[in-house]
């Protein structure tokens, strides 16, 4: 190949002036990058470029370019190579993909200001030709200020989106979801734990209140979610399992912050008075009834199938069922037992009741380590596992913990190999 490019350059230097210099200098080119002769084949390209800018070959001479600095990591140059591309040859069929690949890159530099150019000329030259484009462009860029922290601007970027032209379903779904679960963590005033909004003390678990304006339109995104996908794509399924998540976690959070059960009262003879023996069974049948629907929903999660979603679930199931344990246990004793024989025996009742549940806590907690291992995963959700299981036994404590991970990276148009190489000359 190298002798090919050596051979088309002869050809060049005794065809000085030649209408078909340009090509003698694109084929010398890519026999350079197929053979491995890097620096040439960028030299060519750039001499392309320079000496003859109304080719035809210009453009897939810069695309080239930016194929080739990218593959060295030479980020600043592909990017450079990329904008002469778009600005320069915007009807010609590399630009779209070249712009959209420049946005990629000025992200990977930390530009946020050249991306959000590059991407609004994206719209400029494409916005009526490639509209769906443009919507996955503009969701991916709401996702990055999104994992930046610009919470309020991620969620603006997001309503345009869904305001904007008709974009398939499963963006549609993304966006939805994207927008549910900002609000879903903006409705908690404090710091979530283990994606509920608890305070945890030595005294256990108190639920806090979510802010309801924000609640209700979370719940409400995540039942459009729900309800209105057919789970066949794999993106769609997660959705979907991220959705019926929070449906659980609201679940849980209603069953927690159930007011705690009522005192019973027992007349002279020690027997529970009628109007007490009442209300505690009210109580103990919507108790009841509230742990189904929250089972049911914890178990909607896990059908779905998504391993993240799941390992989530099963994370917060085990503060839950610890939780129903603890309100059986703290459940006040009648004042007529207290300090008597009989008060053991009635604490020893709640206990029998509390004791599965604390059982189900414990097979939570471990099936979330096994699955976390299967899948090699440690996220915040599986240090909660972790740290509720090794409060009991330090085997089950992490040793490791690994830092956040990387911001995801757009998703990329896809970059052709080199060109054939060219006949001989």
């Amino acid at each position: 190949f190298q002798a090919c490019g050596d051979a088309y350059l002869d050809v060049v230097a005794r065809a000085a002036g030649a209408a078909f210099v340009d090509e003698l200098l694109a084929n010398a080119a890519t026999c350079y990058a197929h053979g491995g002769a890097i620096d040439a084949a960028i030299a060519l390209g750039e001499r392309l470029a320079a000496e003859h800018p109304r080719s035809p070959l210009a453009p897939r001479a810069l695309w080239q370019l930016g194929v080739l600095h990218g593959a060295l990591g030479q980020v600043e140059l592909a990017a450079d190579a990329l904008a002469r591309l778009a600005t320069r040859y915007p009807g010609e069929r590399e630009a779209p993909d070249a712009l959209w690949n420049l946005v990629l890159y000025r992200v990977a530099l930390g530009d946020d200001a050249g991306a959000a150019a590059a991407a609004a000329q994206f719209v400029r030259n494409y916005g009526k030709t490639r509209p769906a484009d443009v919507a996955q462009l503009r969701v991916d860029l709401a996702d990055r200020l999104r994992a930046r922290g610009d919470e309020a601007a991620a969620d603006a970027a997001y309503a345009a989106v869904l305001a904007g032209p008709h974009q398939d379903h499963a963006l549609t779904v993304r966006v939805v979801l994207a927008r549910a679960d900002l609000a879903w963590a903006r409705a908690c005033p404090i710091a979530t734990t283990a994606g509920l909004c608890l305070r945890v003390g030595p005294a256990g678990a108190t639920p806090v209140a979510r802010r309801t304006a924000d609640a209700r339109a979370a719940q409400a995104g995540f039942a459009r979610v729900v309800d209105g996908s057919a789970p066949d794509d794999p993106t769609v399924a997660a959705a979907v399992a991220r959705a019926r998540l929070h449906q659980a976690e609201r679940a849980i959070e209603a069953t927690l912050a159930m007011a705690p059960m009522p005192t019973l009262t027992l007349d002279r003879d020690g027997r529970p008075s009628p109007a007490s023996t009442k209300a505690v069974t009210a109580w103990l049948t919507a108790w009841q009834r509230s742990i189904t629907d929250t089972d049911r929903a914890i178990e909607q999660v896990l059908v779905a199938r998504d391993g993240a979603s799941a390992i989530a679930a099963v994370a917060r199931a085990a503060l839950f069922y610890d939780h129903l344990a603890a309100t059986l246990t703290t459940a006040p004793v009648p004042r007529a037992l207290r300090g008597q024989p009989a008060e053991a025996a009635y604490r020893a009742a709640l206990e029998e009741q509390a004791a599965p549940m604390r059982a189900r806590a414990r097979a939570a907690g471990e099936l979330c380590l096994v699955k976390a291992s299967d899948l090699g995963l440690v996220t915040d959700d599986v240090a909660a596992c972790a740290e509720f299981l090794g409060r009991g036994e330090p085997r089950w404590r992490l040793t490791e913990r690994r830092g956040p991970p990387a911001l995801a990276p757009l998703e990329v148009a896809p970059e052709p190999a080199l060109p054939e190489p060219p006949p001989p000359p």
